[in-house]
């Protein structure tokens, strides 16, 4: 038993200083991984800012070099502003183009007093100058019953009276499109606006079948699919 406990303490003393060894030999791997990272880090600066310093050498060469070009170039420049202030050399200019004449002015054909007289009886309707836009399109009616714009005329008075809430005046003009210009461009349409005149004054029957004529006669035009629309909208009105 003597030495019993002598061997322990051995025992116990080596296994200590075997751990210390251990975590000290940790310790120094990782500070020495730590200094190998930084030793990296530092490497790469180094290598960055020498990149660094290469390219702004190159630039500040090519910059020199452009310098230099100028230089000469300038120097060239003065030497011959000097010869030809001597007169060592002739003074040459660039020849004068001629230029090719320029096409007569077309000037533009004034209108007809027929197509004056319309013009001015549309822009007074654009205008909301109604009582002026009649009194134009009444006079280029009687003046000009032949016109191809004369279908056109009566529509747009039927169109002023029906602004003013008179539907019957406005159906009147409509009908002499449809009776005098039946082949004209405004048939459709006057039969569309004698239908919303008779729907503004509570006839829906003629309403109606004015709006279903209107389909029959010009099925692929504007007019129609307007009337359609009315069409369904009568239906789900009620009476």
């Amino acid at each position: 038993m003597r030495y019993a406990i002598p061997v322990f303490l051995i025992l116990i003393t080596a296994f200590s200083m075997g751990c210390v060894t251990t975590q000290e030999q940790t310790l120094l791997q990782q500070r020495l991984a730590m200094l190998e990272q930084r030793v990296g880090e530092l490497e790469k600066k180094v290598q960055n800012t020498e990149e660094e310093r290469k390219a702004k050498a190159d630039l500040m060469a090519r910059l020199d070099n452009l310098q230099l070009q100028m230089g000469r170039m300038e120097g060239r420049l003065q030497e011959l502003e000097h010869k030809i202030e001597k007169g060592q050399m002739p003074v040459t200019t660039s020849p004068v183009i001629a230029r090719p004449p320029e096409p007569a002015r077309q000037e533009t054909p004034s209108m007809s007093p027929e197509e004056a007289l319309y013009s001015e009886a549309l822009k007074a309707f654009q205008q909301k100058n109604y009582s002026l836009s009649e009194e134009k399109f009444k006079q280029f009616a009687d003046n000009y019953p032949d016109s191809s714009l004369a279908d056109n005329a009566f529509f747009w008075l039927g169109e002023i009276y029906f602004i003013r809430g008179n539907y019957l005046k406005a159906i009147e003009y409509y009908q002499q499109v449809i009776d005098k210009y039946p082949k004209g461009n405004k048939v459709a349409s006057s039969l569309y606006k004698q239908a919303k005149a008779w729907e503004a004054l509570g006839d829906r029957t003629a309403a109606r079948i004015l709006y279903e004529k209107v389909i029959e006669k010009a099925p692929n035009s504007a007019e129609a699919r307007l009337a359609k629309e009315a069409l369904e909208s009568l239906k789900k009105s009620p009476q």
